[in-house]
């Protein structure tokens, strides 16, 4: 079974215009003419479904995103439409969609959002993108008090983001306290925690069965730099097997000059060192470590059969 644990649907008027505003800039500055002109924000659940299938992907879990108090604006669609979205998504696809709730703690329905979303929307998860606020904060404990007592996986934004998210709130240091005082939390760090990925993994490593990450936005990477991104899958692979994640973040990166989709999923199914990383001791893939990584971490976290 390969599970995505990272994509978002949602139309364009879900979220800040401000968000939207900065990430078409840096995408302009980023794709080639061909793949801005082919990029647009917003996805639909049946695009979705396409791009699995052309890819080989069984399951997807489905994002939503509050940005509103990051941006100080609202978007023109609630974040309750938005989690509706992701529901409907998943009623309409049990056997390939997994809808999680996002929700801002910083909301003063916060907790009613989130409970609302899991016990009678059916989201089985809880997105969070710390946008105002560190996790540990006092003033969102209430929040993370419910997602304990619901037991249900929570996925943190984590490392860096387009303006005006500050990087400071990605900062996977502040997760910890939470798996010291939550102790059914089950955590993961997006992103590999770009920028924080050295310290990611060091807290992962001393915190099995608690603390996973996902590979979304490693396709710059890929695209940079791809003997880097080797050296580096190599590495989780060594020293955290149990704890890594497929992630695609689609609809974002998919587009000229970083891969499609299917051109990611390809990569990751059929990865290889060059021989000359071999002579130097390191370890070929294993048909078993890339089915961790494909699908069997995130099947046994999101408790799927």
């Amino acid at each position: 079974m390969i599970i995505d644990v990272h994509t978002h649907i949602f139309e364009e008027k879900m979220w800040a215009k401000k968000f939207l505003d900065e990430l078409r800039a840096i995408k302009k500055k980023t794709l080639t003419p061909e793949g801005y002109e082919r990029y647009t924000i917003g996805a639909k659940t049946e695009a979705l479904i396409k791009d699995m299938d052309s890819a080989g992907i069984d399951v997807s879990v489905c994002l939503p995103i509050d940005f509103a108090f990051m941006c100080q604006q609202e978007p023109e669609i609630s974040i309750r439409k938005a989690n509706e979205y992701v529901a409907e998504a998943q009623q309409k696809y049990p056997d390939r969609i997994v809808g999680f709730c996002g929700v801002d703690p910083m909301r003063a329905d916060a907790i009613d959002i989130l409970e609302w979303g899991v016990k009678e929307l059916g989201l089985r998860g809880v997105k969070i993108f710390p946008g105002i606020f560190y996790p540990n904060e006092e003033r969102v404990a209430p929040f993370m008090q419910k997602i304990e007592e619901l037991n249900v996986p929570v996925l943190f934004h984590q490392g860096a983001d387009p303006l005006p998210y500050v990087l400071k709130y990605g900062d996977p240091r502040y997760i910890d306290d939470l798996l010291l005082k939550y102790p059914r939390f089950r955590v993961i760090a997006a992103h590999l925690a770009r920028g924080y990925g050295d310290l990611l993994f060091e807290m992962a490593a001393q915190r099995p069965g608690r603390l996973w990450m996902d590979v979304s936005t490693c396709q710059y990477e890929f695209h940079y730099s791809k003997w880097h991104l080797l050296m580096r899958l190599r590495l989780l692979m060594d020293r955290l097997p149990n704890a890594v994640l497929l992630g695609t973040d689609w609809p974002f990166i998919k587009n000229p000059p970083l891969p499609s989709h299917k051109d990611w999923l390809d990569f990751l199914r059929n990865m290889e060192l060059p021989k000359s990383f071999l002579d130097m001791g390191m370890k070929q893939f294993t048909k078993e470590e890339k089915e961790k990584l494909l699908g069997e971490n995130a099947k046994s976290l999101l408790n799927l059969k």
